[in-house]
């Protein structure tokens, strides 16, 4: 049972620090004020976007926000892959674009504004199952646009304490930097080596990157582990023993 399951399960949104304008909130915000994504203009949304459903408030299965400023909103992932999956996400609506060497700030102010959250939010279950930090394991990185599940930027922050473990698949739909799901480091590494954008050549046009997108992420396959299924269903004879024929 994860975290997210728990909340679920109170009838009074009170009882819980994070479900009201709690001074842990206040503090946050107070923290965490700036401008690096909007640049200090009204957020504007996508009304047929399930992250901008969600950070007005109205999406149809609507998580608890953890945390929620004019720049950055923080929720619980609605398919956790462990004991607490956050997803942390510019408040404004922002598509799936390539990550350009000008996006640099606000990719630490996501991960920095996750990371402080979720220490935060576990300070209590630390102290209560007498976890660790260097016995816990925590995952944060961005997947590639081919297998984002929705057109919106977001970090994944993932806590996994000893005893929950990830299962076999969602391990691998996290794999750390395969050529699926890239971590933080990497991913600021990546900003920090690109060259400035008076230098990158022209773009490509529409019917281009649209071939290009086509043929590396293929075309009807509605979702990440579909797509790592039937690899794995179509890659079975490599691993399973050849039988002999009569």
């Amino acid at each position: 049972m994860t975290v997210t399951d728990v909340l679920s399960h109170f009838s009074v949104a009170s009882m819980c620090p994070w479900c009201h304008d709690s001074p842990e909130r206040q503090q946050l915000r107070k923290e965490f004020e700036s401008d690096i994504v909007n640049h200090g203009e009204e957020p504007q949304v996508d009304e047929h976007c399930i992250f901008c459903q969600i950070i007005q408030g109205h999406a149809p299965d609507q998580p608890i926000i953890l945390f929620q400023n004019s720049e950055v909103s923080v929720f619980f992932a609605k398919h956790s892959s462990s004991f607490t999956h956050l997803l942390i996400v510019p408040t404004c609506h922002h598509g799936n674009p390539q990550l350009k060497k000008e996006d640099l700030p606000v990719v630490e102010y996501l991960h920095k504004v996750g990371m402080r959250v979720l220490e935060m939010y576990l300070e209590y279950f630390m102290w209560l199952n007498k976890w660790k930090m260097e016995n816990c394991t925590v995952r944060s990185g961005f997947h590639s646009p081919s297998y984002k599940s929705a057109q919106h930027l977001h970090l994944h922050v993932i806590f996994t304490p000893p005893g929950h473990e990830m299962e076999f698949m969602d391990r691998l739909q996290y794999k750390h930097n395969s050529s699926w799901f890239v971590t933080y480091d990497r991913m600021i590494n990546r900003l920090k080596n690109m060259p400035d954008a008076d230098a990158l050549p022209p773009p490509k046009t529409e019917n281009q990157g649209q071939a290009t997108q086509k043929k590396i992420a293929g075309i009807d396959t509605p979702n990440f582990k579909q797509k790592l299924q039937l690899a794995l269903w179509a890659s079975r004879d490599y691993f399973l023993p050849t039988q002999k024929g009569n």
